[in-house]
């Protein structure tokens, strides 16, 4: 069972999610050293880890540093190794 997270600025909630956050997947649009990034739809995307969950304290610091005023993209959902965020423009750290 998954689970998803909701910020505000005066309180986080988890709450449990029923089913698998993603069933199926865009095209495979990024990868890094430890996960694969998949298109699902125009405004959000999945980071897929290629071993192992996603540690809960990573959401939690994305959202904490979006409060920040930082552009990091609001995390919708958790399930094992899939993250489902929003795809925010940004910058190739690669080619930058």
């Amino acid at each position: 069972m998954g689970w998803v997270l909701s910020f505000s600025s005066a309180r986080t909630e988890r709450r449990p999610v029923a089913s698998r956050v993603v069933t199926d997947t865009g095209d495979l649009i990024g990868s890094g050293r430890s996960a694969d990034i998949y298109e699902l739809g125009p405004d959000r995307i999945v980071r897929r880890r290629r071993s192992g969950p996603i540690s809960e304290a990573e959401p939690l610091v994305m959202a904490l540093v979006r409060l920040g005023g930082f552009p990091v993209p609001e995390v919708h959902a958790v399930d094992g190794p899939d993250m489902t965020m929003d795809r925010i423009d940004g910058v190739d750290l690669i080619t930058r």
